[in-house]
């Protein structure tokens, strides 16, 4: 199923609806301690880099299995928050990691 989501809800005052897909039945929820969702790595990502505000700090294309280093790349640098992490092609939001 496809349906608007806006991932700033609660985060910053600016709205960013946007597409997002989710299962049509019901799932389990994947936990936040459980890393990098392996189903994700062998996707070409984008990773919007933000300080609040939300200030766009960088956007990173990501190549197949190379998103975690460069989400640990991004948060090397001071300045960055938080980052979203969205499918290339679609654009749809996938999750957001907070520093």
């Amino acid at each position: 199923m496809l349906f608007t989501y806006n991932s700033f809800e609660g985060v910053e005052t600016l709205p960013l609806p946007g597409p997002v897909f989710i299962h049509a039945n019901q799932c389990e929820r994947y936990t936040e301690e459980a890393g990098f969702p392996p189903d994700l790595r062998a996707y070409p990502l984008v990773l919007n880099v933000y300080a609040h505000g939300p200030k766009l700090l960088n956007q990173i294309f990501a190549a197949p299995n190379e998103a975690e280093a460069l989400i640990q790349e991004a948060f090397a640098e001071t300045a960055v928050d938080y980052l979203e992490v969205r499918d290339r092609q679609a654009g749809c939001f996938d999750f957001r990691v907070e520093r």
